[in-house]
């Protein structure tokens, strides 16, 4: 509808890593685009001059990158995902509760392989979800998938129209399983204490 592709990311400003931002800038000179960015912390003018500073190092104008204003009622935060035709995650520290909401409003998220846990959040998310072609192996793949993504519209909107099923019927939403598997584990440790604490 708008003519151009909309990027965004509703990640914590403070996981904006300056490699995160540089790759980004390559995705957004490629593509008639902008991005949409919004946080429920730091959300302060300063914060966004430092944030338009390292973008336009990188080559990327004011222009193309748009702030939300943090929205205290949770529905409207979430409708803001309406607006956004993919996310991007941010790196080495991935989102995680910010994948999980784009998801359920049917925004697939674009992540990045990482080598330490807090990096390897949206793989796994992807991954449970059969999304494969949105994970990145580099900054290089990154950039690469976002091409490849966008040369299929028709394919990226039948995954948008099945996405909430999707995790609606996979294990990652599987809050009875889980609890259960919590109440064996809680047993068998409750168990085991028991037994120790009878021989001692």
């Amino acid at each position: 509808k708008n003519k151009f592709i909309t990027f965004g990311s509703f990640n914590n400003y403070g996981k904006l890593s300056d490699d995160t931002i540089e790759t980004w800038s390559e995705i957004l000179k490629k593509k008639n685009s902008k991005l949409i960015l919004k946080s429920s912390v730091h959300d302060h003018q300063l914060v966004r001059n430092n944030i338009t500073s390292k973008f336009k190092k990188n080559g990327i104008d004011n222009d193309k990158i748009i702030f939300m204003e943090r929205l205290k009622n949770y529905e409207d935060h979430l409708k803001a995902y309406n607006k956004i035709d993919i996310s991007l995650d941010t790196f080495p520290f991935a989102g995680a509760t910010t994948t999980f909401e784009s998801l359920w409003m049917g925004v697939p998220t674009l992540t990045l392989s990482g080598k330490i846990f807090n990096s390897k959040f949206g793989v796994t998310i992807n991954k449970n979800l059969n999304l494969n072609d949105f994970i990145a192996k580099d900054k290089t793949d990154y950039v690469k998938k976002t091409k490849i993504i966008f040369s299929d519209l028709n394919r990226l909107n039948q995954i948008r129209q099945s996405l909430r099923n999707q995790v609606i019927n996979s294990a990652l939403f599987d809050n009875k399983s889980r609890g259960l598997d919590l109440c064996k584990i809680l047993k068998e440790k409750w168990n085991l204490f028991s037994e120790q604490n009878k021989n001692s």
